[in-house]
């Protein structure tokens, strides 16, 4: 059945199902929130998150992903004890790694993002090089070094061609340059 999960085509449904089983399974809590997140769904996400942490407080996984829901809603100082706790579960992980990136981005502490999401896109690193392009990019934006940022998300397109939130900031960069195109003439 583990298997099967991954088959089905509604994650809400399936994990709203193994919570109707077992409400406290730390693992549908995970599952369900994490649907919740990429069904735009977010707001509803968190406490399902939530309780997966509390059911496995040492867990890398649940906290990671946890750290990944605050962090997204700009939330760093609640972020932050998560994220430490994933990070000594699993300090070499590549998700945590990146959650590291943004977590030093939302600080303001660009430079050191960019190694971060340049370490994750190391070539024996590929399942998340999409994400650290995205986030390279992102770095890059704040530090005003647009055509770097330009790059960086083309290349995350080559990776990933579904990445809707990269297409979002080219037209943002596209738009960006054509104020400056206009305001110079």
């Amino acid at each position: 059945t583990y298997r099967q999960v991954w088959n089905w085509q509604d994650s809400l449904t399936l994990m709203g199902h193994a919570l109707k089983v077992d409400p406290n399974n730390w693992v549908a809590n995970l599952n369900y929130g994490s649907a919740l997140c990429n069904s735009s769904r977010e707001d509803e996400a968190g406490p399902y998150l939530k309780k997966a942490v509390d059911a496995r407080p040492n867990n890398f996984m649940p906290n990671v992903t946890y750290a990944q829901y605050l962090i997204d809603y700009k939330k760093t100082e609640e972020a932050a004890p998560y994220l430490l706790t994933a990070g000594h579960a699993d300090p070499g992980n590549m998700i945590y790694l990146l959650q590291v990136g943004r977590f030093q981005a939302l600080l303001g502490h660009h430079a050191d993002a960019i190694k971060l999401f340049n370490y994750v896109l190391q070539p024996n690193h590929k399942p998340h090089m999409s994400i650290a392009e995205l986030e390279l990019a992102n770095s890059y934006t704040a530090l005003g070094r647009i055509d770097q940022a330009e790059v960086h998300l083309r290349r995350a397109l080559a990776i990933d061609p579904n990445l809707s939130r990269a297409y979002y900031r080219l037209a943002l960069i596209a738009a960006k340059r054509n104020q400056a195109d206009e305001a110079s003439a």
